[in-house]
């Protein structure tokens, strides 16, 4: 029930790193201090095309130019997006003109690192409905409640009411 998150995860941990001068709010702030590691981008929409340009290099290998994009195909079809896309990234809510972030909590009990994406929103709205689509759609956790921590509005997504969140934004 995880794999969308989980793919988009493994899709960010693989991306060449890459730079941009001038970043006004680098991804990497919004990560704690207690974070396990972290991977960042800089600009979605360079590492975007640096694994595009990575992708079909790959694809020129005997037998791995359907892979490729069965990978791409499989990729977007479990986020509803093509994450390589900087156009379909905008319309996701996404800014591709700023960098992301991956980091992985410790957690606070026992269990695996928890992942934290950090992503650059360009509409709030539209991203919004595109976590709530892979909520509902790919995780199977439809129940949806609202806090607020600070001055932070908390959104999490549920399986039934009272599990642990499945997805919180």
């Amino acid at each position: 029930r995880r794999a969308p998150l989980l793919l988009l995860l493994a899709l960010l941990a693989s991306l060449p790193a890459c730079r941009r001068s001038g970043a006004a709010s680098p991804p990497e702030r919004w990560l704690s201090a207690r974070a396990a590691g972290a991977l960042v981008v800089p600009e979605l929409k360079r590492a975007a095309r640096e694994a595009t340009a990575l992708l079909e290099t790959a694809a020129t290998f005997p037998g791995a130019a359907a892979r490729a994009g069965q990978l791409r195909a499989a990729l977007s079809a479990q986020l509803g997006l093509d994450p390589l896309d900087p156009e379909a990234l905008a319309r996701a809510g996404i800014d591709p003109t700023r960098g992301g972030a991956l980091g992985f909590e410790r957690p606070a009990e026992r269990g695996g690192p928890v992942p934290v994406l950090v992503l650059p929103v360009r509409d709030a709205g539209a991203l919004e409905a595109t976590v709530a689509g892979l909520a509902r759609d790919r995780l199977g956790a439809p129940v949806r409640s609202t806090a607020t921590q600070g001055s932070v509005r908390v959104v999490t997504y549920r399986y039934v009411t009272d599990s642990p969140a499945g997805l919180t934004l």
